[in-house]
């Protein structure tokens, strides 16, 4: 796409989901730029909190993580979070067994692929 698009620039993001089913034929070798995010490291959250503050909000980030959108915008942990684990798990598992009923596969994996948060551990 890229070659026949030259004004165009893509940009692919996300699930390894290509790489399990070993869609894609032609290496991209030279022709792409792979940038990962991870998540803020101690160092880095020392930056932003105090050490009281840390101490308080441990058992916060032991459970959300400490992705860098859901440190800065506590207020959307659950969204961001939700969005995160649904894109990793299901379009990975649809993708690799080549389900068709996401509806049905949802609503009959529900508990097993519901986060902690979802399930009332937090």
């Amino acid at each position: 796409m890229v070659d026949n698009f030259s004004e165009k620039q893509i940009v692919v993001t996300g699930s390894s989901s290509f790489d399990l089913t070993g869609e894609i034929e032609e290496p991209l070798t030279g022709r792409k730029i792979d940038f990962i995010l991870f998540p803020f490291s101690l160092e880095e959250i020392s930056q932003i909190y105090s050490p009281l503050e840390i101490k308080r909000l441990l058992p916060r980030f032991l459970v959300f993580g400490m992705y860098p959108e859901v440190v800065l915008k506590p207020e959307l942990s659950l969204e961001i979070l939700r969005s995160i684990a649904y894109s990793y798990a299901f379009k990975d598992i649809f993708k690799l067994y080549q389900i068709r009923k996401s509806r049905s596969f949802r609503e009959a994996s529900a508990g097993s692929f519901s986060p902690a948060w979802e399930r009332g551990f937090l």
